[in-house]
């Protein structure tokens, strides 16, 4: 079963949550020499990278940053430097971090890839590359967060590509979907890359999103609720307090 941890607001939650994930970096190079972390975009996990950003820096000498590699759980098909963007979000977060352009694997957008269905697999190439060079078969640490429809990265409820990707069969690591509740496509990490990771954090703050974490724990279901296919020891749910008051209530 998962771990839930509550903290009082969103900016000790924030501060917390770095914490944390600089304690695995540090344990997960210690282990297997580099490290592989997955990032989400939106608003909830911003506090978390900046305050890591700033506590990497402070570390150089403990941590070779060079051995450290961030790619993308998901991303809109919009511009890199677009408001919506979520590799734009990331880099000003990490933009503290000397060269931190290297360390950063992001996803292709339509400002340097005209094809989507390219940029998939370009993206899936790139992921694999890695694991090669990094010597590993999965990614090490995400950063997960979970919309308030119970979506989590770009895998939303009664979607074609999603249901399709849940196939035992299936074997890409990346997908594009249209999300037609927003009119736009976004790239996606899939079940199969993301279900067998070790270190999962998922983030849940406000009311609401306690309201919808309860009914999808109680669905079990995760075409219904993509977010449950993140329950298993392998995830820590962080949730501040409005939002953990509404999931026990």
């Amino acid at each position: 079963m998962p771990e839930l941890i509550v903290y009082d607001n969103v900016d000790v939650l924030g501060e917390k949550v770095s914490e944390i994930l600089l304690k695995k970096i540090k344990e997960i190079i210690n282990l297997t020499n580099n490290c592989i972390i997955a990032l989400s975009g939106g608003e909830t996990p911003r506090k978390s990278y900046i305050n890591l950003s700033e506590k990497l820096n402070k570390v150089k000498s403990e941590v070779d940053l060079n051995n450290l590699k961030l790619i993308q759980v998901d991303e809109r098909w919009v511009n890199s430097n677009n408001e919506r963007s979520n590799q734009n979000m990331i880099k000003k977060c990490f933009s503290s971090i000397k060269n931190h352009q290297n360390k950063f694997l992001a996803m292709p957008t339509p400002d340097n890839m005209s094809n989507i269905s390219e940029a998939v697999y370009q993206y899936e190439m790139r992921i694999n590359e890695l694991f090669e060079v990094f010597h590993k078969n999965s990614i090490d640490l995400a950063i997960l967060g979970m919309g308030d429809d119970g979506h989590t990265a770009s895998l939303f409820p009664n979607n074609k590509e999603y249901e399709i990707s849940l196939n035992n069969n299936f074997d890409k690591n990346i997908i594009f979907a249209q999300v037609l509740s927003q009119s736009e496509f976004r790239i996606t990490l899939t079940p199969r890359i993301l279900i067998p990771i070790k270190n999962k954090i998922l983030i849940i703050t406000g009311e609401e999103k306690g309201k919808v974490y309860k009914r999808a724990l109680t669905s079990k279901d995760p075409r219904i609720y993509p977010v449950c296919l993140l329950e298993d020891d392998s995830l820590t749910v962080y949730m501040d307090k409005s939002c953990h008051d509404a999931f026990v209530q």
